[in-house]
C-alpha cells in the first residue's frame, strides 16, 4: 500500500489544483501553496486513519512526505506544460 500512497496524494493534489484554477482563475498564483497544504492534510489523515499507508514513524515525517508529494503535483504540471509548449514551437 505504501507504494501507491505518494502517487495518489500527488494525483489528488493535482486534481484539486485544476479545480481551484477553474473556479478562481485570477488567484492561480496560490496553487503551489494549495498543493502543499492539501498534501499535508491528506498525508496526516492517512497517517492517523489508515495505519501503514504512510511509511513514517511520526506525524512530522508524515507531514513532510505529504507536503513533498503535494508540491510534486505542481512540478509535474509545469514539466508537462513546458513540454507541450516546446512541441508547439517546434511544429
Amino acid at each position: 500500500m505504501e507504494l501507491f500512497t505518494f502517487p495518489a496524494i500527488t494525483t489528488l493534489c493535482g486534481l484539486l489544483a485544476g479545480l481551484y484554477k477553474k473556479i478562481w482563475p485570477a488567484k492561480s498564483h496560490l496553487i503551489p501553496e494549495l498543493c502543499g497544504l492539501c498534501g499535508l492534510v491528506i498525508a496526516l489523515v492517512c497517517f492517523y486513519l489508515v495505519p501503514g499507508s504512510i511509511p513514517a514513524d511520526n506525524a512530522v515525517l508524515a507531514a513532510t512526505l505529504g507536503v513533498t508529494s503535494g508540491l510534486a503535483a505542481t512540478g509535474v504540471h509545469q514539466g508537462h506544460k513546458q513540454m507541450r509548449e516546446y512541441k508547439e514551437q517546434s511544429e
